[in-house]
């Protein structure tokens, strides 16, 4: 099974808003990807975990979020 990255991330130009997200690379890596975006804040990792199996657990936090 795979390894990875489970992560949340925000940014003070899109206040209340978050990106929840997967990735096998570093999360923080992942944020400075997103700063390329029209947004003129850095994106924050709020929250990172490191897991088994991350777009599975990604997945079921969408779906609980959603229901």
């Amino acid at each position: 099974m795979i390894k990875g990255n489970v992560y949340i991330i925000s940014n003070k130009g899109t206040p209340g808003l978050v990106k929840i997200g997967y990735s096998t690379k570093d999360p923080q890596l992942r944020a400075k990807e997103l700063d390329s975006t029209a947004s003129p804040y850095p994106h924050v990792v709020d929250y990172e975990a490191y897991v088994f199996g991350p777009y599975e657990i990604e997945q079921k936090v969408h779906k609980k979020l959603k229901d």
